[in-house]
């Protein structure tokens, strides 16, 4: 470049020098005038001299700016050319009409090639419009703008199954400077940032969906509503091209079972036919889960093998990938929960991982409402029975009495008794069974013996009535615990009534069994004026107790109680009994053992002749899965809180019927407020909007939201 610098000055000298002689002899053709004097002639050589000098001293001036000049342009197009940002000129038809080496680098094509070329050529067709406007804008209102378009990738096998993050993204900012030259355009690569957003944007999607995931597992009752909500979060909210829950029959052929699906299905469902056997057909997603009890991913439905037989209904509704996640309760696999995405390669670690949770979650939940519906089953059960238990007594038309077997004084009799042998409830319960019993003490003896030998669990004697008569009886006897005391509970009806009798005792007695059984409860009776404690069976193992060491007593129940919860739920007790109100406490006990279990008490009162309250009766069940369930919601949504402050982002839940939002704390903050507020509607949302703004936010929310 110096060597070309040199040969120019030369030339350009030479050129001046001939230009000079040219003037010299013009000048010299005219008439001159010699008649000045020496002096001034040397005065004005003198003069001629000086100027000389200082026209050198210009040109040598004029030659060094120009070879700084010649620099600095050349600073300038390496610069231009090897700058960090693609520079175009642009017609307004989008014509290329120059470009620097990074914009040809980002194009992919050379810079050579790129003039006259149209800048639209190399973008995705559906942002064709975007850059009409751009350019409309530029060149005729003069403004200059801003857009962001997409730059072709090349053509795939299936337009389905192109990622729109397979394709670069460009940012493109015009502006008109002369329209001669048509208008400067600067390209900004800004496909990682795009990556990063879509990548923030899956991973708050998919956390929202668990969320609303997990909200679901609590609000729900019936399996099938739970297993269709949550398919329809999946799509709705997870923003996934279809998803299903499939139940594994163990028949011959182990056919999955579609049970619940949400999405563009068309008839998928039906037209495939899934199995877990490990044949062609039970080695896709679903199979492999079930089988595996392992998560199975299919990135790509075009390249896997195993997918053959799913392939073409696939692709022909747009599915590209597909997750399939094993639902187990209890070490075992009943199901799976299949998510279907329209871009290939969509279920990275992290998703899988978010998503994995999800899918024991809802297996849980499936197993909760499973448990919880045999549990309320066997409580409605426990109840029957303990209303026809408490009937048994009082309002059976069959004659009971409650007798001391140690001296037969009768303790108690019911009205049917009092009816049937004619004497009333307070006589009857001064008299000793001796006195209506007619056989013998040998009689009696005999008698019993006899049911013995013959196995029947009744006796057959001869009650003498108030007025004098005799009628056989069967009686059906056994101990009874009242009050730590133990009596003898009979049963008396005539011979005629036996079958009815017996069959309703042995109905009643399983009932009971099976509901306490079933339940994990156990029941249990309070005096309030005494204190005394009557606990069943099942209690002692719910408290984590040895029954038979201690005697149940208000003051053990106090002791079994978790030390965390055991001043509020006593006062609670005390309270309930103060206001002779329902009781119902949840709270924790720990065992000997060590471990933690989780109970639940219902008691209601009951009152005397007079109405004052005397005891409290209910029962005691085991709540400990359901707590572990609110834990692990609990916890998925600190999970989701977390990742929103870590984002540095705000998250809001509108109900679009009472116009209520449910936020995160960071919401509020963004809105200047130190914590969350006792409320945010949608209209103090608007509020907070600059009034030119507030028109067109209501609008575009509106549009999108409702």
């Amino acid at each position: 470049m110096a060597k070309n610098h040199k040969s120019n000055t030369s030339a350009t000298h030479a050129k001046l020098r001939a230009l000079a002689e040219e003037r010299l002899k013009f000048n010299q053709s005219g008439n001159h005038d010699y008649s000045a004097s020496p002096e001034k002639i040397l005065r004005t050589n003198h003069e001629l001299a000086v100027h000389q000098i200082e026209l050198e001293m210009q040109h040598d001036e004029l030659l060094q700016s120009r070879a700084e000049l010649e620099k600095s342009f050349g600073r300038y197009t390496e610069f231009y050319d090897f700058a960090p940002l693609g520079y175009l000129s642009l017609g307004r038809d989008s014509r290329i009409l120059e470009a620097n080496l990074t914009a040809s680098t980002m194009l992919g094509v050379a810079s050579s090639l790129l003039q006259g070329i149209l800048f639209k050529a190399y973008v995705v067709p559906d942002d064709y419009a975007v850059v009409d406007v751009l350019l409309e804008q530029v060149f005729t209102e003069r403004v200059s703008g801003s857009i962001e378009v997409r730059l072709l990738a090349g053509n795939t096998e299936n337009p389905h199954t192109q990622s729109a993050l397979s394709r670069r993204t460009l940012r493109v900012d015009a502006a008109l400077h002369n329209a001669d030259y048509g208008c400067r355009v600067i390209l900004s690569d800004i496909s990682e940032q795009k990556q990063s957003e879509y990548e923030l944007h899956r991973i708050t999607r998919a956390l929202r969906a668990i969320n609303l995931c997990n909200q679901s597992l609590l609000q729900s009752t019936e399996e099938k509503e739970l297993l269709e909500k949550i398919c329809r979060i999946m799509v709705e909210i997870g923003d996934y091209q279809m998803a299903w829950v499939g139940y594994a029959e163990n028949d011959t052929n182990k056919i999955i079972r579609p049970v619940a699906q949400a999405g563009f299905e068309e008839g998928y469902l039906k037209t495939m036919q899934f199995t877990w056997a490990d044949f062609e057909r039970g080695r896709g997603p679903a199979g492999k889960s079930i089988r595996t009890g392992q998560p199975a991913v299919n990135p790509n439905m075009l390249t896997d093998p195993d997918f053959e037989p799913w392939r073409k209904e696939a692709i022909a509704r747009g599915y590209a990938s597909v997750i399939s996640l094993p639902l187990k309760a209890e070490n075992e696999v009943f199901g799976c929960l299949c998510i279907y995405s329209s871009m290939p390669d969509a279920f990275d670690t992290e998703e899988t991982q978010l998503l994995t949770a999800l899918a024991d979650n809802l297996a849980y939940g499936v197993f909760m409402l499973r448990t919880r519906k045999a549990h309320a089953d066997a409580e409605v059960k426990f109840r029957e029975s303990e209303s026809r238990y408490r009937s048994l007594f009082q309002k059976n038309h069959t004659a009971m009495l409650i007798i001391d077997h140690q001296d037969g004084s009768i303790v108690d009799a019911n009205p049917a008794a009092a009816s049937f042998y004619g004497w009333t409830h307070e006589q009857l319960c001064r008299m000793n069974i001796k006195q209506i019993n007619q056989l013998t003490e040998k009689e009696v003896q005999a008698e019993m013996q006899r049911a013995n030998t013959e196995k029947r669990n009744y006796f057959l004697f001869r009650h003498r009535l108030a007025d004098g008569s005799l009628r056989d009886v069967e009686v059906y006897s056994g101990p009874i615990t009242i009050e730590q005391k133990s009596f003898l509970y009979s049963v008396i009806h005539d011979i005629t009534d036996r079958k009815r009798t017996e069959s309703k005792l042995i109905e009643t007695h399983t009932r009971f069994t099976l509901a306490l059984e079933a339940a994990q409860g156990g029941v249990w009776e309070w005096d309030v004026k005494t204190g005394e404690n009557i606990w069943s069976n099942e209690i002692w193992k719910l408290y984590g107790l040895e029954r038979g060491k201690e005697k149940p007593s208000h003051e053990l129940w106090q002791r079994i109680i978790h030390p965390d919860d055991r001043n509020e739920i006593i006062q609670t007790v005390l309270n309930a009994a103060k206001n002779e109100s329902p009781i119902t406490v949840e709270y924790r006990v720990l065992h000997l053992d060590g471990t933690v279990h989780w109970l639940m008490d219902r008691g209601m009162p009951l009152y005397d002749e007079k109405g004052s309250l005397v005891r409290y009766i209910g029962t005691v069940i085991n709540i400990t899965s359901r707590k572990r369930l609110e834990d692990r919601v609990i916890e998925s949504q600190a999970q989701l809180h977390f990742m929103l402050e870590k984002s540095k982002m705000g998250g809001w839940d509108l109900d679009l019927q009472n116009q209520i939002a449910l936020r995160t704390l960071l919401h509020d903050r963004i809105f200047g407020y130190e914590s969350l507020l006792p409320e945010w509607t949608y209209q103090m949302f608007l509020d907070h909007v600059l009034p030119e703004d507030r028109t067109e936010v209501d609008k575009k929310l509106k549009r999108v939201e409702f």
